[in-house]
């Protein structure tokens, strides 16, 4: 008796886990890019990011199209061009003088155990800095840019300089220095 409900129990996790391991490779999916969570970021199609799941190809691709891959900017720093990678994260960091907005580039802030959200610790790695008076100023609904940016290939042009944290940014004051799925 045990048997006869076991085995198919096993033969339906197999189907399942052959079912998600071929869905998970397919680039074709109708998927926008415009969800949050998913592993790769990013649309896979039509001129969108293969996103985290290699980022190999993709700093290679965007060599290709002549821009800086995110994972490099800090060959950079000092020189103007266009940084091109997927924003991970993003943050406001109330509790620093002139306010900036962040986003991550690559992967998210970490946080650690027992602390707020506002002691996130962030990595190194390629930040886009709009500072308060910048956002307020020139970007419209400021109150929450990272929605506008996470999860998606995001091109960034001005200089490649440190932040107020050591990591590669650029500083961004207008919009038309972001260009999404680009």
């Amino acid at each position: 008796m045990r048997a006869s409900i076991i085995f198919p129990l096993l033969i339906m996790v197999l189907i399942g886990l052959l079912a998600l391991t071929g869905c998970g490779s397919s680039s074709s999916s109708g998927n926008s890019g415009t969800g949050s969570g998913s592993e790769g970021g990013g649309n896979a199609d039509a001129g969108g990011a293969p996103g985290m799941a290699d980022p190999l190809a993709m700093a290679a691709e965007t060599e290709a199209m002549g821009f800086i891959p995110s994972s490099k900017a800090g060959e950079h720093l000092g020189e103007t061009g266009t940084v091109r990678g997927v924003v991970k994260d993003y943050q406001w960091i109330s509790g620093r003088p002139k306010k900036p907005h962040l986003l991550l580039f690559d992967t998210g802030a970490l946080i650690e155990r027992g602390s707020s959200i506002s002691d996130q610790e962030i990595p190194d790695t390629f930040t886009v800095v709009i500072w308060k008076e910048d956002a307020l100023k020139n970007f419209p609904g400021s109150t929450n840019l990272g929605p506008t940016y996470e999860d998606k290939t995001v091109c960034v042009t001005g200089t490649i300089e440190k932040d107020f944290d050591d990591r590669p940014s650029i500083t961004v004051t207008h919009p038309d220095q972001l260009k999404v799925d680009c």
